[in-house]
């Protein structure tokens, strides 16, 4: 079992809304969060985590903090537990996240001298094959209707 260093602990003990700035390395998280870049990391409870966010955990593979998007929360009992996936990564973390390893979340990104708040990943079309996307953008088109904000389809 790899072991955690002294920031992690010393994170951990900080109480649900403190926070702390992180440099990020690495490129699975971009375009969202580049290299190099502050990260502002909030302390959370795992139980007030949702879809989408990032989460910063240890992970027991790379033996370091990592700042990952959540795809899954599993609900075992009182036991909470999620998997990651990185924005610039085709696969998720064939890891799961759990309670001891879990810090909290990314809230804002420091570029070009400001702070950029960082929230749910927006999904346009979630889910939709590119052949759905087509037609519903035909059938828009050929009804001659507009819809803002929503996909209108007509069978």
């Amino acid at each position: 079992m790899p072991t955690k260093d002294r920031w992690f602990y010393f994170i951990r003990q900080l109480p649900p809304g403190a926070g702390v700035i992180v440099t990020a390395r690495g490129a699975s998280m971009r375009p969202t969060i580049r290299s190099g870049e502050q990260v502002r990391v909030q302390r959370v409870l795992l139980s007030c985590v949702s879809r989408r966010q990032m989460a910063v955990y240890f992970s027991p593979v790379h033996r370091t903090l990592v700042i990952h998007r959540i795809i899954k929360i599993n609900h075992f009992g009182k036991q909470i537990t999620f998997q990651t996936k990185g924005d610039a990564v085709v696969r998720p973390d064939p890891w799961i996240v759990e309670e001891e390893d879990f810090i909290g979340i990314a809230t804002e990104v420091k570029r070009g001298g400001r702070w950029i708040p960082l929230g749910r990943k927006k999904q346009f079309f979630p889910q939709i094959s590119a052949y759905k996307f087509f037609d519903v953008l035909f059938t828009l088109f050929r009804r001659k209707e507009v819809c803002l904000g929503k996909a209108l389809y007509y069978r």
